[in-house]
C-alpha cells in the first residue's frame, strides 16, 4: 500500500510500498477514505512528541470501511462505514476502569503510538470504530474526532460556570475554532478572534458569526461568561482570562509549543477558573449525529483536499504556517 511515513521530526515522506498491516485478534482492516490534518499533527511533526518509535504513519482523524475483520473481531463490521476512535490507552489503569480514557496517564494515539490514517489501510480494535449515519458522507465525517474534541470542550466549560453561558470568546480561528463555535448553541453570543485575514473570513464566512482581530479585543475584556483558547500561542491564555467576566471560565483546548505566562492574581481577583480539556470522552455519538444533521453546514470546514502524493508538502508548509487552506484532508 501507499502511506506517508515520519521517520523524524520534519522528515515526512511517501512511501509506495509500505507493507499492508494485519488486523490482530479483535481488530479490523480499515480502508481509509479521508484522514484529516490536525493542529496536532503538526506538533508531532515539529518536534517528533508522543511518538512511541519511528518511522510511523501520522493520521488519527480518519474514516473508511472496514475491509477485514482479524480473528475474534465481529465479521458483521466487513463493508461498514466507520469513523475511527483516535484514543489508544492503556486499558489497565484507574481512569480506564472508571471509562475516562482521555485521563489515562499512559494514553496514546493512532498515528503515534501506532500506524495511522495517512495511508490507504489502516487496522484498529473494533472497539474503537464508530459506524456512520447513512446521510453523512466521508467528506464531512472525517471531521468527527475534532468534532468530538469541542463538543467534550463546551461540556467542561459549561460543568465549570457559575452561570449560564450566553456570551462566548473563541480564541484561535483555525479549524477547531470554527468547529467550535459551529458547535457552541445558537442561543450563545459567540466572537472569534482571529490575526490572519484569511482564516477570519473563512471563519466569518462558515459560522455566520463575527470575528474581529486581536487589537480589537481589549474593548471587550471582562464580558464573556467562557472563552475558549483554541489558539495555543505564546500569552493566549493569558488574553483569555482577561476576556472573562468574575466568575467565568477559560478553557484551554489547543496545545501550546512553549510554556505560557499567565497572570495568577488577576485569576484571583477576578475569581477566573482555568481549566484544561484532553481530546474527548464519550462524544463520538454525539459528534456524528451533529455533522449528520447539517451535514452542508460542516462541510466547508475542510477546504483542501489532497492526495498521498501531495502531503510532505503540504505539511511542511502548513507547519511554516504557509498554508492556505483552512482544513487539509487527504484521500488516499
Amino acid at each position: 500500500m501507499r502511506a506517508a511515513v515520519l521517520h523524524g521530526p520534519r522528515d515526512l515522506r511517501l512511501d509506495p510500498a509500505a507493507t499492508d498491516p494485519v488486523p490482530a485478534a479483535g481488530e479490523v482492516l480499515v480502508r481509509v477514505a479521508r484522514a484529516g490534518l490536525c493542529g496536532s499533527d503538526l506538533h508531532v511533526y515539529r518536534t517528533g512528541d508522543f511518538i512511541t518509535a519511528f518511522p510511523v504513519t501520522p493520521g488519527h482523524e480518519v474514516v473508511g470501511t472496514v475491509a477485514a475483520a482479524g480473528p475474534g473481531a465481529d465479521p458483521a463490521w466487513v463493508g461498514a462505514r466507520v469513523a475511527l476512535d483516535s484514543r489508544v490507552p492503556c486499558g489497565a489503569c484507574a481512569w480506564c476502569a472508571l471509562g475516562d480514557l482521555q485521563r489515562c496517564a499512559a494514553i496514546g494515539f493512532l498515528g503515534e503510538a501506532r500506524g495511522g490514517g495517512f495511508a490507504e489501510l489502516v487496522a484498529v480494535p473494533a472497539e474503537r470504530v464508530w459506524r456512520l449515519p447513512d446521510r453523512l458522507p466521508f467528506e464531512v465525517a472525517v471531521l468527527a474526532e475534532p468534532t468530538a474534541v469541542v463538543i467534550h470542550a463546551v461540556a467542561r466549560a459549561g460543568r465549570v460556570a457559575e452561570r449560564p453561558v450566553r456570551r462566548a470568546a473563541v480564541l484561535g480561528a483555525g479549524p477547531v475554532g470554527v468547529l467550535l463555535a459551529l458547535a457552541l448553541p445558537a442561543d450563545v453570543e459567540v466572537i472569534l478572534i482571529e490575526p490572519s485575514a484569511a482564516r477570519a473570513s473563512a471563519a466569518r464566512r462558515i459560522t455566520g458569526r463575527p470575528v474581529i482581530t486581536p487589537d480589537a479585543e481589549a474593548a471587550l475584556a471582562g464580558v464573556f461568561d467562557a472563552v475558549f483558547d483554541c489558539a495555543g500561542a505564546f500569552g493566549s491564555l493569558g488574553r483569555a482570562a482577561a476576556l472573562a467576566v468574575p466568575g467565568g471560565v477559560v478553557t484551554a483546548v489547543a496545545l501550546h509549543h512553549q510554556p505560557d505566562e499567565l497572570d495568577v492574581n488577576a485569576l484571583v481577583g477576578r475569581e477566573v477558573t482555568v481549566t484544561g480539556t484532553h481530546v474527548f470522552a464519550d462524544e463520538m455519538p454525539a459528534a456524528l449525529a451533529l455533522l449528520a444533521g447539517d451535514p452542508a453546514r460542516f462541510a466547508p470546514v475542510a477546504d483542501r483536499v489532497a492526495s498521498l502524493e501531495e502531503l510532505p508538502a503540504l505539511v511542511a508548509a502548513a507547519a511554516a504556517g504557509q498554508a492556505a487552506h483552512l482544513k487539509l484532508v487527504v484521500a488516499p
